[in-house]
């Protein structure tokens, strides 16, 4: 499970990425189209696990599928919010200059964290699955509508932004500018490939520790459920320390 939701998470990055840096005004739209689907999707699903299993596959490749099918584009969507909503909210507030959007990371890292945390002493042994698949599928129908909102807001700001940029003719050799009645800010050197090749390699070694240490722990020390939630919530609570 924790391989699936890491390359999820990948994916949905990825995504983010290229929908703030690539897509520009088209990002909020698709988002929305993206976010309906799972809506649909979770509508959809089969209520239980057991009817989705194929016995002539290996334990976990049909694990990874079947959560594929029950909560892939959900967890998709939900991957993506961070650096999408950081993204519309850079757009915006080139306007009126009231800080920069990593502290959102470290809100989210936090109310990952808490929600970790509360899982097992809060809402398993009160709620039931159906009960829990429920009250999720509602809090997920909710951030739709919140990500519209944002998403509206942010569409005026892309706009602009991407008419201002269209507009503009770069000269060979000129030095960087920064146009502040346009609000682009100030525009940065290219990162060339050795140094991105050095931030993935960095990202890459807190990732398979994780990993490897619930791994260590779930097989070679002790199996026992929830186990996982300790090297997790370091994990998690490093993201808050970093972006803060």
């Amino acid at each position: 499970m924790l391989f699936f939701f890491q390359g999820v998470l990948l994916v949905g990055y990825l995504y983010g990425h290229l929908s703030v840096t690539r897509l520009g005004a088209l990002g909020p739209p698709l988002h929305l189209i993206l976010a309906g689907l799972a809506i649909i999707a979770l509508l959809v699903a089969p209520g239980q696990m057991s009817h989705l299993r194929a016995e002539s596959m290996p334990p976990v490749l049909d694990l990874i599928r079947i959560l594929m099918v029950l909560i892939g584009l959900p967890a998709l969507v939900l991957t993506t919010t961070t650096p999408l909503v950081s993204g519309w909210f850079e757009a915006t507030r080139s306007r009126s200059n009231d800080g920069d959007g990593y502290w959102l990371y470290a809100l989210s890292n936090g109310g990952s964290l808490l929600a970790l945390v509360a899982y097992p002493f809060l809402i398993e042994p009160r709620l039931g699955l159906t009960a829990q698949r429920e009250v999720w599928a509602v809090g997920y129908a909710l951030l739709v509508v919140l990500l519209s909102v944002a998403a509206s807001r942010a569409l005026p700001a892309l706009r602009t932004r991407a008419t201002v940029e269209t507009a503009e003719v770069p000269m060979i050799g000129a030095a960087p500018t920064l146009d502040a009645d346009a609000g682009l800010g100030v525009r940065l050197a290219a990162v060339d490939w050795r140094r991105r090749g050095r931030w993935l390699l960095l990202a890459a070694v807190p990732s398979g520790l994780l990993s490897a240490v619930t791994t260590f722990i779930a097989t070679d020390l002790v199996s026992a459920p929830l186990l996982w939630v300790a090297p997790l919530a370091i994990y998690l609570a490093s993201f808050i320390v970093a972006f803060s």
